[in-house]
């Protein structure tokens, strides 16, 4: 499988998957609203967390134990199934004790409270994929509401009264509580984590820490600091759903539906996105569906032809120009076969034997006052005072080793010439030393037989043109040698 076949699988299933995770609720009955609800309840133990504890992380049990009875009743309705929100009626009682060595005052409290909250329960389990099928899910939840109280303050030695909230005073006893009065109100922002265990479609029992962080510091009756007081309930539950039991799989096992339509996916994928010559273009697509390995191809599948001769690059042995003729392995023709091809030659029909220019150009001169004759091959140009071949001349001395390969019998005279500038000692050696710098490169990168090639210098004695076009003098010039 390539990875064009990974990305299209990978993402379709990424996106089925969030579908099915975020619909809105299972199937179900139309206008079956209770089919998505659930109740339940829970009791445990119950801890205040504020300014009257003597220990931290540990409640005290003897003397005037800090653990208090508390639970909740709760109604939910589930949303999908990552995602419910629960309604949740709490009560309790917060106790708390401080008897420190270090103070002369030892206090205890007691707290009643009530709170009523709207939760948000995210199923971690179904959240984050694990095995489906399994009877345990974990869960956390958060959410806001009210909680009120009554709370009071005791030295613990003497149980006289220190400090109250929810209740009038006693004007009889100072020391002791007076009526009851309104009860303290605040904000209660409630958390929880627990672990949930199915024994059957509809019936769940579960084990749960919470706390209600309070937005108040009078639920120990003693404020003090600068934080406020909270409590925690550690407790054991029942929930029973009112679902259909297939409407409860489909909440319980949603990847189950996920894991088929990611198989049905990967199934036409495979369809799709296979590639039997492995060229990167599917079989769908593929106009040469047997392309051989490595070799390179368009949009199509076809094997690239950069020259457009009918021959693909894999099986072209030359890069021929746009619209000539070629035979079976790319080469451009050559009919009258003296060694230009039919796209170049000005003269298609050379007898056979007869010396050509790089142009196919018959070569019919006899001597010169050179000593040979004109090849009529492209002059090779240079900068000023410079012996150096520029990239611009490659083209040029292309069609020189072009002509030498087709006709290997030819010997060269390479002639270096100047402009007028300087003096004729010094524009004899830059004209030779232009010479052997074509001659070198000819043989370097042409691989032509440097025996074959002649470097000779003219200087500035034969000048081409005079003035602005003084350029055209600093060349190197071939003739055929005798």
């Amino acid at each position: 499988m390539n990875l064009n076949k990974h990305l299209v699988t990978g993402g379709i299933a990424l996106l089925t998957a969030f579908s099915s995770v975020a619909q809105e609720e299972p199937k179900k009955e139309k206008g079956n609203f209770i089919n998505s609800m659930s109740v339940g309840g829970a009791v445990g133990l119950s801890l205040l967390h504020g300014d009257v504890r003597q220990y931290k992380w540990a409640p005290v049990t003897k003397f005037n134990s800090e653990l208090g009875f508390g639970g909740y009743l709760h109604i939910s309705k589930q949303l999908n199934p990552v995602i419910s929100l629960r309604g949740q009626f709490n009560f309790g009682g917060a106790n708390g004790t401080r008897r420190k060595a270090d103070e002369q005052v030892w206090i205890y409290s007691d707290a009643n409270y009530t709170a009523a909250t709207l939760n948000v329960n995210f199923n971690l389990t179904r959240l984050f994929v694990t095995k489906p099928g399994s009877k345990y899910s974990y869960y956390l939840s958060a959410g806001y509401g009210l909680v009120q109280f009554r709370s009071a303050a005791y030295t613990l030695i003497g149980n006289n009264l220190l400090s109250q909230y929810g209740y009038e005073r006693n004007t009889t006893n100072p020391n002791q509580l007076g009526e009851k009065a309104s009860k303290t109100t605040e904000a209660v922002v409630p958390i929880g984590f627990g672990v949930n265990y199915k024994l059957n479609p509809n019936i769940s029992l579960f084990g749960e820490i919470s706390g209600g962080m309070v937005n108040s510091d009078k639920l120990d009756a003693r404020i003090a600091g600068g934080s406020n007081d909270s409590y925690s309930l550690t407790s054991v539950g029942m929930t029973y759903s009112f679902a259909k039991a297939d409407a409860v799989e489909e909440w319980e096992d949603p990847l189950e539906a996920v894991i088929e339509e990611v198989e049905d996916i990967k199934t036409k994928v495979d369809g799709l996105t296979k590639d039997s010559d492995g060229d990167g273009v599917t079989d769908l697509n593929d106009k040469e569906p047997n392309t051989p390995a490595g070799v390179s191809v368009d949009g199509a599948g076809r094997a690239l032809d950069v020259d457009g001769d009918g021959v693909p690059d894999h099986q072209d042995e030359e890069i021929s120009a746009r619209g000539a003729k070629v035979d079976g392995s790319g080469k451009e023709l050559d009919s009258d076969g003296d060694g230009v091809a039919d796209s170049k030659d000005m003269e298609p029909n050379t007898e056979s034997g007869a010396m050509v220019n790089f142009q196919g150009v018959t070569i019919t001169a006899k001597g010169s006052a050179a000593g040979g004759v004109s090849a009529g091959l492209p002059a090779v140009y240079f900068n000023l005072n410079s012996a150096t071949i520029e990239f611009k001349s490659y083209g040029a001395l292309a069609d020189v080793a072009k002509y030498l390969k087709s006709n290997d019998k030819v010997k060269l005279t390479v002639i270096g010439h100047t402009d007028a500038s300087g003096s004729k000692s010094y524009n004899e050696k830059l004209g030779l030393r232009r010479a052997q710098s074509v001659i070198d490169h000819l043989a370097k990168v042409y691989g032509v037989d440097a025996s074959r090639l002649a470097a000779s210098s003219k200087g500035k004695e034969e000048p081409l043109a005079k003035g602005k076009a003084s350029n055209i003098n600093r060349r190197v010039d071939f003739m055929i040698a005798e």
